[in-house]
């Protein structure tokens, strides 16, 4: 092997390598795997837990509306809606309301209560939508303590 296909070779590995850390970072797909995690839509639950946290109590972002690859807007109230909108996700919401953390567990609960299995089978995706929305914008607003959900 020469030098030059030496140096090709290990600028390539480095590449894939970098590339892998950068999805691992933000999907946690391979860690969720190690750990045995439910997975929905190709996410691990530890995944749909941080989606969950950022749209109860999004920070403060500066970059609301930019569109770069590499920032993610992590404000969108929308990205935890298809956990409401889907029965295949209930091992997951069965896992987060389970989470250690008082507001996942609350919110997977209260997920977990919506008449989802009669609206889907109806096809009324909507209305599914809009009880997820409403408990979304309840939790995000909060201004007292929140109680957990027997």
């Amino acid at each position: 092997m020469t030098k030059r296909s030496f140096c090709i070779l290990l600028s390539a590995t480095l590449l894939l390598l970098a590339a892998g850390a950068v999805y691992e970072a933000e999907t946690r797909v391979v860690r969720g795997w190690l750990g045995g995690e439910a997975f929905f839509q190709r996410r691990p639950t530890s995944n749909w837990r941080l989606v969950i946290i950022n749209e109860i109590d999004p920070p403060p972002s500066r970059l609301r509306g930019t569109s770069w690859w590499w920032i993610t807007d992590r404000g969108d109230n929308s990205a935890a809606r298809p956990l409401a909108c889907d029965l295949a996700a209930d091992d997951v919401l069965q896992t987060l309301a389970k989470d250690d953390n008082l507001k996942v567990r609350v919110f997977a609960k209260r997920i977990l209560l919506l008449p989802r299995k009669k609206e889907l089978a109806r096809g009324n995706v909507e209305a599914i939508a809009a009880q997820y929305a409403s408990i979304s914008r309840d939790m995000r607003d909060a201004k007292g303590p929140i109680h957990d959900i027997e």
